[in-house]
């Protein structure tokens, strides 16, 4: 019995605020708004903390997995003369003719590499066609070939260099 005129006495109580009557109640139900406002805040704050605490991992695992890669295997780089004083082959059927240089690697990679070459450097006489190109086939884990080019019997290449550039296939 007393319990409840203590309840009774509490919810007839008055408080004043800037001479406003504020009832317990209308109170304790500012009190709860208060207290769901920042349970929402909580719970907003531990989502991204999960978030970011996955990206942490993700970005952990990223960075593990490329010093393992650049431990293990180094990337190569050389400078080939490729042709040297028109040195190219006979015409094929289409008039082709090519020059193919095997590079060896100083050490061979677990799996075949990603290889890049490039033409350096092309000296044809004015008197000749332009029509060269570079590329690379047979990659294997020892090395690769370089094929230099023309695409017409009338090119003359008095000088070709290609630089190339090898990575381990994982990046």
């Amino acid at each position: 019995m007393e319990r409840i005129i203590l309840v009774l006495v509490l919810c007839c109580l008055e408080f004043t605020n800037a001479g406003k009557v504020l009832w317990v109640k209308d109170v304790i139900a500012d009190i709860e708004m208060a207290v769901v406002a920042e349970q929402i805040a909580m719970n907003a704050m531990c989502n991204m903390i999960e978030k970011n605490e996955e990206n942490i991992r993700e970005l952990t695992d990223k960075i593990d997995n490329l010093k393992a890669h650049a431990h293990v295997e180094p990337s190569y780089t050389g400078h080939v003369v490729c042709v040297e004083e028109n040195d190219l082959s006979k015409p094929d059927s289409d008039g082709k003719r090519t020059k193919m240089v095997n590079i060896s690697f100083d050490k061979a990679y677990s799996a075949p590499p990603k290889v890049l070459a490039s033409l350096h450097r092309l000296e044809i006489p004015k008197i000749s066609h332009y029509s060269f190109e570079v590329s690379v086939k047979t990659i294997t884990k020892e090395g690769f070939t370089i094929v230099c080019a023309t695409r017409s019997n009338e090119t003359i290449v008095e000088l070709a260099s290609v630089s190339w550039l090898s990575i381990p296939s994982a990046y």
